[in-house]
């Protein structure tokens, strides 16, 4: 899919309108999903479910449930609800004693909130990934996901296809 944005929009790079030149600050999703180092798989699985995401970020010592703004931090991972399957799938009666510590993916790559949505997905396909944390100076200030960069794409067609109407 990320090569299909990317693939779609830089036919038309120059365009002020397009998606590609927005500031990834701007479409990303603002309320993040986080958890501590030690909390549970268990946990984890019920934060995501209640909170409808596809991710949770790990910190040090965060507290869990929602943030807006995160400290960024060296230690910091990802967990998605592919890397809980996986989990499932290789450990079906141990899940129970796992940690987030020991499910998340390290390091934590993150995209700085003053590039644009062609570098951020650029970043994206090059690592196969389907999000990607924004972060401004020292702190995290939203997730870049898929559905967003989509409706941008949805939006941009509407507005050229209104455009060529006239």
């Amino acid at each position: 899919m990320l090569k299909l944005f990317n693939g779609f929009f830089t036919k038309h790079p120059s365009e002020k309108s397009s998606p590609l030149v927005e500031n990834v600050e701007q479409c990303c999703q603002k309320e993040m999903a986080v958890v501590g180092k030690n909390d549970s798989f268990e946990g984890i699985v019920a934060l995501m479910k209640e909170k409808n995401m596809s991710y949770v970020l790990v910190s040090k010592d965060a507290q869990i449930g929602p943030h807006s703004i995160l400290k960024f931090e060296e230690e910091m991972g990802i967990i998605t609800t592919k890397d809980l399957l996986d989990e499932l799938y290789k450990n079906p009666h141990g899940f129970e004693h796992l940690k987030a510590i020991n499910v998340m993916r390290t390091p934590l790559l993150t995209i700085e909130s003053s590039k644009n949505v062609a570098e951020a997905l650029s970043v994206m396909e090059e690592n196969s990934i389907r999000r990607i944390p924004v972060r401004s100076y020292i702190r995290i200030v939203g997730m870049l996901t898929q559905p967003p960069l989509l409706a941008s794409m949805v939006e941009y067609l509407e507005k050229a296809k209104v455009a060529k109407k006239k």
